[in-house]
């Protein structure tokens, strides 16, 4: 032993950092390692965009799932628990007559404790933009909300709305003209939907939580579906 240096006993488990991501739709359980330090990133499913008829109508892209992450410290999770983790999934595209808004995205969460919200339906000609649904925690902890950021707005013949981590909104259709309205996009969610337009057909939004384009019109047009939700777990 060098002068003046002491050994210390060790005395706990060996920390090995990793990672775990989620995005399959649906409920999941994530047991948890020996930790430091872990961080919790969550996208809500995507949105799906609006209905429109045909001549001279336009309709709504949906709206891109938002974005939450947290911190944890050792300590405030259980080694070895497991722990639930739902991935919410994007709003399916359909064809449906009628004008009415595309249905909206799930929520994700994780633990029971911390979530991020779908993004909302587009809205059609003949209905407003239909709301996410809001979960609920039943858990209560001390976790630490680092950054969050709303899902894209949908356009409304217009582009769809770009973000930095949430999910980027869908874009407008119409069946005015011959111009096609772009998704928004985002540097780490997923990418709005195009807008259909006489010239463009609609598509859908990107994983993880990318909304979907809005309609061009026509009474089975098919809508864009939002992307699916994500989670994302990393430890120390």
């Amino acid at each position: 032993m060098l002068p003046g240096i002491s050994m210390i006993p060790f005395t706990g488990e060996t920390v090995t950092a990793g990672s775990q991501q989620f995005a399959t739709a649906g409920l999941s359980a994530f047991v948890v390692p020996n930790f430091n330090f872990m961080t919790v990133e969550i996208w809500g499913g995507g949105g799906a965009g609006g209905y429109c008829f045909n001549g001279n109508t336009i309709s709504q892209g949906g709206q891109g799932g938002s974005y939450v992450k947290y911190t944890i410290l050792a300590g405030q999770l259980s080694v070895g628990s497991a722990q639930s983790v739902y991935v919410g999934a994007g709003a399916a595209s359909a064809a449906i007559y009628g004008a009415p808004a595309g249905n909206p995205g799930m929520y994700s969460y994780f633990a029971d404790a911390i979530w991020a919200i779908g993004g909302y339906g587009g809205r059609g000609q003949a209905e407003y933009l239909r709301p996410a649904a809001i979960y609920t925690p039943t858990v209560s902890v001390p976790w630490t909300l680092i950054l969050s950021e709303t899902g894209g707005a949908g356009g409304y013949a217009s582009a769809g709305g770009s973000t930095t981590y949430a999910g980027a909104g869908g874009g407008g259709g119409q069946n005015t003209a011959y111009v096609t309205q772009p998704g928004g996009t985002s540097i780490y969610g997923g990418n709005g939907g195009q807008g259909g337009s006489n010239s463009a057909s609609t598509t859908s939004g990107t994983a993880p939580g990318g909304g979907g384009g809005g309609t061009n019109g026509g009474n089975a047009s098919t809508n864009g579906a939002g992307g699916t939700g994500k989670i994302i777990i990393n430890w120390t």
